[in-house]
């Protein structure tokens, strides 16, 4: 397959074939309908509420202070998220976690929404929603992606790439994929800035599916490892894709229908029985081995 059927790629992309191929392969080139869960209709309203043109960071960037009630704008920003957005698909689960988590979180609009929040109060915003256009020589497709907020911090007199994301559980690092973005912006900053640093990286959580809702912030340096990491994957993610190879996650607990919109074509297009498992995997070796085991 030819790497056309992309102008570019991007961490999430990236991730995405990382972790089912076959779920890449629909999304991006069958180009199948993708069904939206809570997280998403969440995180989109919680992004636009702190990290967009007219969101917190926005209004600090543009007047030098905020400009209205975060928490009622949040609470506007989900319910047009509603409307616009197909959930006919959502069960009774879904409607209860996305409730949750937007009452939960609009708890911890005021806390955080404001110059003296103990979460980012050393920060200077420069700007939201960053555009970033890797070109590297040995790539042969940009790497795009945004930056939610790119803050320059005035205790440690370097830039910060700062990622919101609400969480229903608490977050760390384990999550290798939070590190692998930032790693990236940063990669990006630091060539853009001509900085002779890598900028490091800050994930503010908005943990809502706890007793008592709270916003986790996890810190952490970007090394030339971590980079090269990235790196990697994009140059993996490059070969797959141009010789069609689309791994399935059958053992995932992701690969189910809560969880992925193209579960059942997918199911339904690659479901193999043994018969036709054994045609294709040379029967006279495995009849032969059948034989002398009997």
């Amino acid at each position: 397959m030819s790497l056309s059927v992309i102008k570019n790629s991007s961490n999430s992309q990236h991730a995405t074939h990382a972790g089912c191929g076959m779920k890449w392969y629909y999304d991006k080139v069958r180009g199948l309908p993708f069904k939206a869960g809570a997280g998403l209709l969440v995180g989109k309203g919680l992004d636009d509420t702190t990290a967009s043109s007219d969101g917190y960071f926005g209004d600090i960037i543009r007047h030098g202070q905020p400009a209205k009630d975060y928490k009622q704008y949040f609470a506007d920003q989900t319910v047009k998220q509603g409307l616009e957005t197909d959930t006919s698909h959502w069960d009774e689960k879904d409607k209860e976690d996305y409730a949750k988590a937007v009452d939960n979180i609009a708890k911890l609009i005021p806390q955080y929404c404001h110059p003296e929040s103990e979460h980012h109060r050393t920060l200077d915003p420069e700007a939201i929603q960053h555009p970033i256009m890797l070109h590297l020589r040995d790539l042969k497709l940009p790497i795009k992606g945004f930056i939610d907020l790119l803050a320059y911090d005035r205790e440690d007199k370097r830039f910060k790439i700062i990622d919101i994301k609400s969480a229903g559980r608490a977050m760390n690092l384990s999550k290798i994929d939070y590190k692998m973005q930032i790693a990236l912006y940063s990669f990006a900053i630091m060539q853009e800035k001509n900085l002779s640093y890598l900028p490091a990286g800050e994930v503010h959580g908005f943990v809502w599916n706890l007793k008592t809702p709270k916003i986790e912030v996890i810190k952490f340096d970007v090394d030339e490892d971590l980079v090269s990491q990235v790196l990697m994957r994009a140059l993996n993610f490059e070969w797959a894709v141009s010789n069609s190879y689309f791994p399935m996650a059958r053992n995932s607990p992701l690969c189910s229908v809560r969880y992925c919109s193209h579960y059942e074509i997918c199911h339904e297009e690659n479901q193999r029985n043994l018969p036709t498992l054994l045609r294709m995997l040379k029967p006279k070796v495995i009849g032969s081995v059948i034989s002398k085991a009997s």
